[in-house]
C-alpha cells in the first residue's frame, strides 16, 4: 500500500517493563543497589526510545533527590542527552501525535533538570567550574525558553537559575 515504512521495536514493551522495575527498585530497595551501576543503566535509558526516555527522566529526578552525590558525579554524562532532547525538532510532515510526544519528552527533561538544580551541592561544585557542561546548558537560551514554559513544574525556577553561576 505505498512506499511507507513502519519500524516496529519488538523489544520495546520489555524495555519499558525493565525500566519500570528499575523505578520500583528506587522505592523499595535503594540501600541494596550499587548506585553507580544503576546510573550506568539509567544513562543507557537516555539513549533509548522516547517512552523509555520519559521513564528515565523520572528516575533522574528521583535519584537527584535520593542520592544526589552519585548523580553529581555522573552529571556531565546526562547533559548531552538532556540537550539533545530539549533541542530536538519534529519533522515538518509529522502528525499531531508526534508533536505531543516530543513536547511531553521535553517537559520530562525539564523536570529532570529542575530536580538537578535543587541539589544543594550543585551550586558549590559548579561555581568553581563555570565551564562545566551542565552550567553551560542551564544558561543556554533553549533551556531558558523551555523553563519559562514550565513554570507549572517549579514556580521558583527563576530564583534557582539566578542563584546558579553564569559563565
Amino acid at each position: 500500500m505505498g512506499p511507507f515504512k513502519h519500524t516496529v521495536d519488538d523489544g520495546l514493551d520489555h524495555g519499558k517493563a525493565a525500566f519500570k522495575c528499575m523505578y520500583t527498585l528506587l522505592d523499595s530497595c535503594l540501600d541494596r543497589l550499587d548506585v553507580f551501576e544503576f546510573l550506568n543503566h539509567v544513562e543507557l535509558g537516555l539513549k533509548a526510545h522516547n517512552n523509555i526516555k520519559m521513564l528515565t527522566y523520572l528516575m533522574v529526578a528521583r535519584l537527584a533527590n535520593l542520592c544526589p552525590t552519585a548523580v553529581l558525579q555522573r552529571l556531565d554524562r546526562f547533559v548531552e542527552h538532556l540537550r539533545n532532547t530539549c533541542t530536538a525538532r519534529v519533522k515538518a510532515n509529522a502528525v499531531k501525535q508526534e508533536y505531543e510526544m516530543q513536547n511531553e519528552l521535553k517537559r520530562s527533561a525539564i523536570r529532570a533538570v529542575t530536580a538537578l538544580l535543587v541539589i544543594p551541592d550543585l551550586i558549590r561544585i559548579t561555581t568553581h567550574n563555570s565551564t562545566s557542561s551542565f552550567c553551560i546548558f542551564v544558561h543556554h537560551p533553549i533551556f531558558r525558553f523551555f523553563s519559562t514554559l514550565s513554570r507549572k513544574i517549579a514556580p521558583d525556577i527563576t530564583e534557582m537559575l539566578q542563584e546558579y553561576p553564569a559563565n
